[in-house]
Order: C-alpha cells, then sequence, then structure tokens
C-alpha cells in the first residue's frame, strides 16, 4: 500500500496485489523514488529481492522492475526475518538461515543500478 504526508498524517491509497506467494515482507524506500521490496518465498527457502519506482501517474502505483533470489545454496527450507537498508547507492539485505550446523545470519550487498 503506498501513501502520501500531507499536513503531518499519512494518506494511504488502495491496496494492489503485488504477490500472490510470499511472506515476511521488508520494503524500503529511498529519497530518489525508488522501492526495494523483500519477502520469503512460498517454500521458505529464499529471499527475494525486487525493486521498483513509484509511479510519477499514480500514487498507489510502484512500477516493479526484475527480482533476485537469495539464499537458497546450503540453506533449506528455513530462511526467515527479511530486512533491508539503502543509502541510496547500496542496499544490504538480512535474513536468517539454517544449515547442516545449524542457525545463522546470512547478508547480502548489492549496487542500486538506475
Amino acid at each position: 500500500m503506498a501513501g502520501t504526508v500531507k499536513n503531518g498524517q499519512i494518506q494511504l491509497n488502495g491496496s494492489r496485489r503485488y504477490q500472490s506467494y510470499a511472506m515476511q515482507p521488508a520494503v524500503a524506500l529511498l529519497d530518489s523514488g525508488i522501492v526495494l521490496e523483500a519477502h520469503v518465498d512460498d517454500d521458505q527457502s529464499a529471499v527475494i529481492v525486487t525493486s521498483g519506482t513509484l509511479s510519477p501517474d499514480d500514487p498507489a502505483l510502484i512500477d516493479w522492475a526484475s527480482s533476485t533470489g537469495l539464499g537458497g545454496v546450503g540453506l533449506f527450507n528455513t530462511t526467515s526475518c527479511p530486512a533491508l537498508a539503502a543509502d541510496g547507492m547500496e542496499v544490504v539485505a538480512t535474513f536468517s538461515g539454517s544449515d547442516w550446523n545449524g542457525d545463522l545470519l546470512t547478508h547480502a550487498v548489492g549496487r542500486i543500478c538506475p
């Protein structure tokens, strides 16, 4: 759900379905209008990160672009708790998972491409 801040209040617009098979979403919104979204996929084996931009024509619409899968290698069916942080050029995604040695915290670092 996207919205705007006006007179110190948040005005939310209509909700739109983005993904039908996902859990535990995390979102980062950058000053440039870029939106980063991470979620756990339906079989809990990976975190999917998708970028998009706020639509200049419709404040309730995000124009989604490509997705990237994180995790999966060495992890199995326990990926959870995605979180995102970004500074406008770089993005860090963290999430928890398990391997044969037990629980672990995993991270991925990437560059935001205009």
